[in-house]
């Protein structure tokens, strides 16, 4: 019996009747804008990959993370079934296009704070924008504290079944790990790293813009900001189609 189905389905290839969908990767390549870097207060760090803003002691670096990099980051909850890495859509293709598309758009920001006595950056005051005039805003983990959130999300998406509500606690225990938090101060002679997320880019976009706003660089004794800062990162996006390698 087996034979025969076996057969069936090669006389089926052979006819033309099944296509298999092409084994293509899909890869978006954000890298710092030339002109960002005419203003003396940014520079790129060929060290670690960053876009850098600085003043006075302060540095905000800012770094794209491809869904290849996330993958290798989180490859022990990605190459499984299921896949529980909550950024990319790891090795589940779209049987249509051949490819896993973007689930978002991912940077990962590091705070260093050499001279002020403790500084803070708000993950929810950064906008990117597109050259296609979109504006999207950044993600966070609860829905009470955003507008995109990441508990709606994987709500929406959980199914039913006695695994479903682990795959969610797995994936969100991710997400708070990972995510750049909210009203954190930076102190004198520390840095702070996380991740900031954004929905994911057009096909079109071809140039994003990031804007950091009211980066509070002093405050009084109430923790009221006393001065602020901005800072705006150009980046060049490219789209990238491929077959796999065999």
């Amino acid at each position: 019996m087996a034979m025969l189905r076996w057969g069936i389905l090669a006389l089926l290839v052979a006819a033309g009747c099944i296509r298999f969908p092409p084994d293509l990767r899909y890869a978006l390549r954000v890298v710092p804008q030339e002109a960002l870097l005419e203003d003396v207060r940014y520079y790129f760090d060929s060290e670690d990959s960053t876009a850098v803003f600085e003043q006075e002691g302060f540095r905000l670096k800012l770094r794209y993370l491809s869904d290849q990099a996330l993958n290798r980051e989180y490859a022990r909850f990605t190459f499984r079934e299921p896949n529980l890495n909550p950024f990319t859509y790891g090795e589940n293709r779209d049987l249509d296009r051949g490819y896993a598309p973007p689930r978002f758009t991912v940077f990962e920001m590091t705070v260093v704070n050499q001279t002020y006595p403790k500084v803070m950056v708000d993950p929810a005051k950064m906008v990117l924008h597109t050259d296609r005039g979109g504006e999207y805003r950044y993600w966070g983990v609860l829905k009470r504290d955003a507008d995109n959130s990441f508990e709606r999300y994987y709500m929406e998406r959980r199914g039913k079944g006695g695994n479903e509500d682990y795959y969610y606690q797995e994936r969100m225990g991710l997400v708070r790990e990972a995510l750049f938090r909210r009203h954190t101060f930076v102190f004198k002679g520390d840095d702070y790293t996380g991740k900031v997320v954004f929905a994911p880019l057009h096909a079109k976009v071809r140039a994003i813009t990031v804007e950091v706003e009211d980066m509070v660089l002093r405050v009084d004794a109430f923790d009221r900001p006393k001065e602020v800062t901005s800072a705006s990162f150009e980046f060049a996006v490219a789209h990238e189609i491929a077959p796999v390698p065999q």
